[in-house]
């Protein structure tokens, strides 16, 4: 992209507060010629539709900016369950279950990659049977092959794309840091009362609140668990 264009582009974004022009230099394209199938002339072809995605015109079944996953309360699920299983283990398995933040992270990935397999086979059984329960009408008016075929887009697309948004990235990763630096680095709590505080939704504990509601972020650098995104941020690009 051509720096000049750039700079006067932004100058007009800050100038106007419209959020616009939006930007999508060749590098950004060519990225996603990376996905099988998807060719460079696909890739340079790519119109903006959504609030940060694109497609490719008349060939790209897309479902973008629809299916999300609360990652906050996977979190949460994974940190009730981490604590239930202590609670409940017998006298000799205690030291087994004990609850860490090595402990957590893996039942929040376990719990994560359950949570994408479920939506992929949603999908998959969405994209089998849309043509039979609600075929897009007017999308197909739009698209290649499918007054040629007498298909719906959903079976005849050249490319199909599915985006599946993390929701909550960042308060999950500001949650790791919280528990990293105030229960396992400094000792300031421990899992069992965090556990009650939480339960009770700070009630009656405002130091505790005050003190996590302060602890460190996600972004703001340095070496903790989670601030420099070794938290659950990578898990959502992985393959289950």
């Amino acid at each position: 992209m051509d720096p000049a264009f750039f700079k006067k582009a932004v100058s007009y974004v800050f100038n106007d507060r419209n959020a616009w022009p939006r930007f999508s230099g060749h590098k950004g394209m060519m990225n996603y010629a990376k996905n099988q199938g998807v060719s460079e002339k696909d890739a340079l072809e790519r119109q903006a539709v959504g609030c940060g995605w694109s497609a490719v015109p008349g060939k790209e079944f897309c479902m973008n900016d629809v299916i999300k996953i609360n990652c906050v309360k996977v979190f949460e699920v994974a940190f009730q369950e981490m604590m239930l299983a202590y609670h409940d283990a017998a006298p000799t398995d205690k030291e087994k279950y004990a609850p860490s933040l090595e402990r957590l992270y893996d039942i929040y990935r376990a719990h994560l990659k359950r949570a994408v397999k479920v939506i992929a086979d949603c999908v998959e059984f969405y994209n089998r049977y849309q043509h039979i329960t609600m075929p897009e009408l007017v999308m197909n008016l739009q698209m290649y092959h499918t007054l040629e075929e007498g298909k719906n887009i959903s079976q005849c697309a050249e490319i199909y794309t599915l985006c599946c948004d993390g929701v909550g990235l960042g308060t999950l990763a500001d949650s790791f840091a919280a528990i990293e630096q105030r229960i396992v680095r400094e000792k300031k709590l421990t899992f069992e009362e965090l556990e009650e505080t939480l339960r009770n939704n700070f009630a009656g504990d405002e130091r505790t609140r005050l003190m996590l509601s302060q602890s460190e972020r996600y972004c703001q650098g340095g070496d903790s668990w989670a601030t420099n995104g070794r938290s659950g941020l990578p898990v959502i690009s992985r393959k289950p």
